[in-house]
Formats: C-alpha cells, structure tokens, sequence
C-alpha cells in the first residue's frame, strides 16, 4: 500500500502557507519549530529522518508576540516565523479595497447561483464601506455569498449587515456633483472619503472627542487620527464635554 505523504514533504523545494499559525496547541508548535530548526522530520509511525527545504509563509490575526510574552506562544518560535512581517490593516482601514474585493467573491463564488449575479449596486457599496468589519476579509466574503443567494436577478441591491455595525449612511451629496462620465476611481474615492468622515465623525461624537479612546477601538495610532481630523477639518474640541 502506497504511503500519503505530508504537506511538509509535498512542498520540498517549495512554499507551505501556515494559516492560523497563533491557534497551534504547544505540541504542534514544539513540532514545527524542530521541522524549521532541523529541516528533517519523520512520518508518523516511521523512523526513518525525512530532509526537506522549504519557505515558510505564516498567517495570524492574532499578536503572537504578546502570545509569547504571556507563555501562550513559544518564544523561540515567534523569532523563527518573525524574519519578514507583513502587517495587513484591518478592512476597515482600507475602505478602498471594498469595491475590488467585492467584485472578486462575486466572480468567485459564480458557480453558487449559476453566474446569474454579476453586478453590485452602488447603494450597497456605500453600505459596504459604512459597516465595520469585526470579521475583516472573511465576513465580507460570507455576506457578498448570502447576498448572491438571495438576489433574484441578475445585481445585488441590498446586503445584510448586522445593524449594530453600520454607521450613518452616505449622503446624498457625496457623489451628487458627478456625471455618468465620472471615472469609477474618482467615484469611489468620493464614496470612501465621505464615509470615512461620518464615521469618525460617529465616534467623536460617542466617546465626546477622547482621541485616546478613539485610537484604540479603531486600532489606528492617535497621529492617524489627528491626520484625519485635520484633513476633515473637523475640531475635536467640539464634542468633548464642557
């Protein structure tokens, strides 16, 4: 009987992705880290060494350094994976990524309905670029699924997004002084910059200006924030308490 062999084995001279890297149990991390140390492993209930060469890309939406602080996470590790990083902002600070994003799970997920759904409406990409995106990437992609399902020709028009989450809607005016010639760049940067304001408008308004605060329900630096103010001219000073 043939023997399957494992990922490591399969990527020899290649690259494995690790995705959820920060959710490994202590044993498997122990694991991995002599895979990365040696470069030899043995199949499970084999005894004879296994070399490989590989690259290593790890995922985590999770602070592995923190981790590895609090003993969660084995330090040695953390310094094994920690050669390159790349920080990946949450979607709601890339609010311009909405658009492209939403149109790439629409061709993906085609085959779900039939390639019926091929269109996005506006309304519901201003609504898109309102919401919060706790689940980042991921719920985007649930939601344009569900959306798909339930749209009945061939555009969505509306997309279920928890009420909780969604903030004021985009105005009227934000797009109001554009044509049919306008350039779908310049027509999303204007959806983008209006949204952006409102909410930090919001949440000036609901923690009475304490950028401190703000900052770090927002996961953003206090210098981004007064950026943004300055650039909305918007005074922080009048929504702070007297």
């Amino acid at each position: 009987m043939r023997q399957k062999i494992g990922k490591f084995e399969e990527a020899n001279g290649g690259t494995l992705f690790l995705d959820e890297v920060g959710d490994l149990v202590p044993s498997i991390q122990t694991k991995l880290l002599r895979v990365l140390q040696e470069k030899t492993f043995e199949r499970v209930g084999g005894n004879t060494p296994i070399t490989v060469d590989i690259r290593i890309i790890a995922a985590t939406n999770r602070d592995l350094e923190a981790m590895s602080k609090q003993g969660d996470f084995r330090e040695d590790l953390f310094f094994r994976l920690n050669v390159f990083p790349i920080l990946l902002p949450p979607l709601r600070e890339r609010l311009e990524d909405i658009p492209l994003l939403a149109e790439h799970f629409l061709h993906r997920h085609a085959d779900l309905v039939n390639n019926r759904v091929k269109f996005i409406s506006s309304n519901v990409i201003a609504d898109m670029m309102n919401y919060r995106w706790r689940g980042n990437v991921r719920e985007l992609e649930n939601l344009i699924k569900r959306a798909m399902i339930k749209t009945q020709g061939d555009t969505i028009t509306s997309i279920e997004l928890p009420t909780n989450d969604v903030q004021a809607s985009v105005s009227k005016d934000a797009t109001q002084d554009m044509d049919l010639n306008t350039p779908f760049k310049d027509y999303i940067h204007a959806i983008v910059r209006d949204a952006e304001e409102k909410y930090l408008v919001r949440m000036l308004r609901l923690y009475k200006g304490n950028i401190n605060q703000i900052a770090k329900l927002m996961e953003i630096d206090r210098k981004t924030v007064y950026r943004k103010m300055a650039e909305y001219s918007i005074d922080p000073g009048m929504f702070r308490e007297s």
